[in-house]
């Protein structure tokens, strides 16, 4: 008796693993067969949403995506594929990622964030990280399309650059040199950034530390000197006179 038992509750479960599986199945060909239908509303949503968009977009065929039960369409920039968004269809509502990623350009600008920091290590050992002062459409038409462009963006003064720097001594002498040459070599690289943010570590004692915000070029080679002996000094006039920040750490 429980032998049959057994057999019966084994041939239950395979009739309810073969209907699950089943319905998985054709839940999945059916995802895919509204692929056409969840296309055709996604082009009409972008059409109505974004008019203005029409003549400077690609859009992409839609995809659906299993794990996230979702349908997504790709709208790119005709000039660069980087710069795009992500309009999602899923439990019948639509969304769009437009203000953050195409408006703000937030995905472009952390790609050339990343490509300009890159350029930069390849050729020296400091630690440097590179940030865009402002999001992309709060530039004039002329920066947002050389950005877009990738044109030659390292020599637009719209980005700071953060960078950790070494010295031998905590002499004046020695930090102006050593931030003097941290400027020379990013000014040979064609950079020109807006700030630079620097910290800088005494080599023998990481403890000792100075910490330099809102540097820019006409600082670096005209007052720099100055700046430094002030800092090391503590004269308490330096940061309102050069309009700086900084941070000293004995």
């Amino acid at each position: 008796m429980s032998k049959n038992k057994l057999m019966l509750e084994m041939s239950i479960f395979a009739i309810f693993l073969f209907t699950a599986c089943t319905f998985l199945v054709i839940n999945e060909k059916k995802n895919e067969y509204l692929i056409p239908k969840i296309d055709q509303k996604l082009k009409e949503y972008v059409k109505e949403q974004y008019p203005n968009l029409t003549k400077e977009i690609n859009i992409r065929k839609t995809t659906y995506h299993k794990k996230k039960a979702a349908y997504f369409m790709r709208i790119e920039n005709k000039k660069n594929k980087d710069l795009y968004f992500i309009v999602h269809y899923k439990n019948k509502k639509i969304t769009s990622s437009y203000k953050t990623d195409y408006l703000e350009g937030k995905t472009l600008l952390s790609k050339l964030e990343n490509e300009l920091e890159a350029q930069l290590r390849n050729k020296v050992n400091n630690k440097i990280t590179l940030h865009f002062t402002q999001k992309l459409n709060e530039y004039n038409y002329s920066i947002y399309d050389r950005i877009i462009s990738n044109d030659h963006i390292q020599e637009l003064s719209i980005y700071n650059i953060n960078a950790e720097l070494e010295s031998n001594d905590f002499q004046i002498n020695s930090l102006v040199t050593s931030i003097s040459n941290f400027y020379h070599f990013i000014n040979h690289e064609d950079y020109h950034p807006n700030y630079y943010q620097l910290r800088i570590i005494h080599s023998k004692n990481i403890t000792k530390e100075i910490k330099l915000k809102f540097l820019n070029e006409k600082l670096i080679t005209q007052n720099l000197e100055e700046i430094i002996e002030g800092i090391i000094q503590k004269n308490p006039t330096i940061s309102s006179k050069f309009s700086i920040k900084y941070e000293y750490t004995e």
